[in-house]
């Protein structure tokens, strides 16, 4: 059953990570949820939890069970997104290159 609840909480957190707010403080990076984020994924949670898997948790047990699953996955989300815009941020330079090359006179 952990490992059930773990990977649909994941879920949830897979789909606010993009909500996460990048502080670097020299070599640490710390990832907050803003509130009204946090508060919805716990609410939504929560209920996910009592509906699909008969499992009550307190509010409380619930945010420490997403903070936690946020600080084991969050780095490595916000690092893919990050190499996932790059590549598109290259494609897209890489168009513009091409079509400044066709301008050139010969």
């Amino acid at each position: 059953m952990y490992l059930n609840v773990m990977g649909v909480v994941s879920i949830f957190v897979i789909m606010v990570t993009l909500n996460i707010d990048q502080r670097i403080e020299g070599r640490m990076a710390k990832q907050a949820l803003n509130a009204e984020v946090l508060e919805k994924v716990i609410e939504q949670t929560q209920t996910y939890l009592l509906d699909e898997l008969d499992v009550s948790l307190g509010k409380f047990e619930v945010q420490f069970l997403v903070e936690h699953i946020i600080k084991q996955i969050g780095p490595d989300i916000y690092n893919q997104a990050i190499d996932d815009s790059m590549k598109e941020l290259t494609r897209s330079m890489d168009s513009v290159v091409e079509n400044l090359d066709f301008l050139k006179d010969i």
